[in-house]
């Protein structure tokens, strides 16, 4: 049976993550034997179904930006020592976004043990966002970050762009992917919402790119000009940034404390439940605050997995404009116009078939087992030319 790693530095407790246990579960509903790499309590274990070995520990953890730096050192020395132990593989899937200390060292290990070699670049291209950050101090680590990817490429088989279109990436060859969802994972929407007011949820990791800011201005200026319905934007999910903590402030300046719940953390069939009751998600509305102009949102998948329309700003080769539960709005700073968006929801509800034929497109468009299909089969029509 073909062998694969899936090499990240995914939190194994983090139950906000969903790729990568999707990746994982769609190469093994391809008949793949899969391992992955994990952490929990500073401890990076190498993992299948049935096993959980410790292969290094993350130091300096508490330290502030160093011990950034360290995680993804104790990462990189972690995949050497699991090919120094003997564990041998066909192929590794490799995400890493923090190319420092022995990211050369641990591609050049894995190449050598003869398996073949898929680097994931999660925003392609990425140079566009290393320039939208404003921090200072960041600038010489993206250039470190630039140099070892560049001197480094010989060891990639294949890169996975997810973003502009493009066949190379520094001279190595390179498909375009989607990010997927994991549809056995998630409930359909049972809508279940009240014919009195418009409910909108967000669910995210709050962080600035995000731009949910622009939903709050919008319910703000609603309000100001005579609201036809009630609107209630259902926020959903920790802080990531500090984006958290604005979003408190704007809410208590504009008093809008009845229109916008800050509902937390929420999973399983809690949040579930809370999707029955919305008529709109919304995704990404802040994408072009990363000088980006494409995005593969793993929020849009999900949403369109669970059969509930949605309202997106950044052009997604995976949506079809021609699809009627999904609004583009503008990619700027203006606030959301929330008349258009009542009337986009009261336009969905009791729309027969909706959720199921929102999820039948999720579904033929947008699963990892698409995805990695993709790369695989590259693989194997090398093969067959052989």
């Amino acid at each position: 049976m073909i062998k694969v790693l899936v090499a990240t530095l995914r939190d194994l407790d983090d139950k906000l993550e969903k790729k990568y246990p999707g990746i994982n579960n769609a190469l093994q509903n391809m008949g793949y034997d899969v391992w992955y790499t994990g952490i929990r309590n500073n401890v990076i274990y190498l993992c299948n179904t049935k096993n959980m070995i410790e292969v290094g520990r993350i130091t300096c953890a508490k330290i502030p930006v160093l011990g950034r730096v360290y995680k993804y050192q104790n990462f990189y020395n972690s995949l050497i020592k699991i090919i120094d132990l003997g564990y041998r593989f066909d192929y590794c899937y490799f995400r890493s976004t923090i190319q420092i200390g022995a990211y050369g060292k641990a591609l050049a290990k894995l190449k050598h043990s003869g398996l073949k070699v898929i680097v994931e670049v999660p925003t392609h291209p990425c140079k566009k966002e290393y320039k939208s950050d404003k921090r200072i101090w960041r600038k010489p680590i993206y250039k470190i970050m630039e140099y070892n990817e560049e001197h480094n490429a010989e060891y990639v088989d294949l890169y996975a762009l997810m973003g502009e279109k493009d066949s190379k990436y520094l001279g190595r060859p390179a498909i375009n992917i989607e990010n997927g969802v994991d549809i056995e994972e998630t409930r359909i929407r049972n809508s279940s919402s009240d014919t009195d007011s418009i409910h909108i949820i967000a669910v995210a990791k709050m962080a600035r790119w995000h731009g949910y800011d622009r939903v709050i201005e919008g319910l703000h200026i609603y309000n100001d000009k005579g609201k036809a319905e009630k609107v209630i934007f259902h926020l959903v999910g920790p802080d990531g940034d500090g984006t958290l903590d604005e979003y408190k402030s704007l809410v208590d300046k504009y008093n809008l404390h009845e229109n916008v719940v800050l509902e937390g953390s929420m999973f399983g069939e809690e949040l579930a439940n809370l999707f029955d009751r919305c008529d709109v998600a919304i995704a990404c509305l802040g994408v072009h605050r990363k000088n980006m102009k494409t995005i593969s949102e793993l929020k849009v998948r999900e949403y369109m997995a669970r059969g509930i329309p949605f309202i997106y700003s950044t052009h997604d080769y995976a949506i079809n404009p021609e699809w009627v539960y999904c609004m583009k709005v503008s990619e700027d700073e203006q606030p959301l116009d929330i008349f258009s968006v009542v009337e986009f929801a009261k336009s969905m509800k009791n729309v027969q078939g909706l959720a199921e034929q929102i999820r039948k497109d999720c579904i033929e468009n947008m699963t990892w087992e698409g995805q990695m299909k993709l790369l695989f089969e590259y693989f194997e029509n090398i093969d067959s030319r052989k």
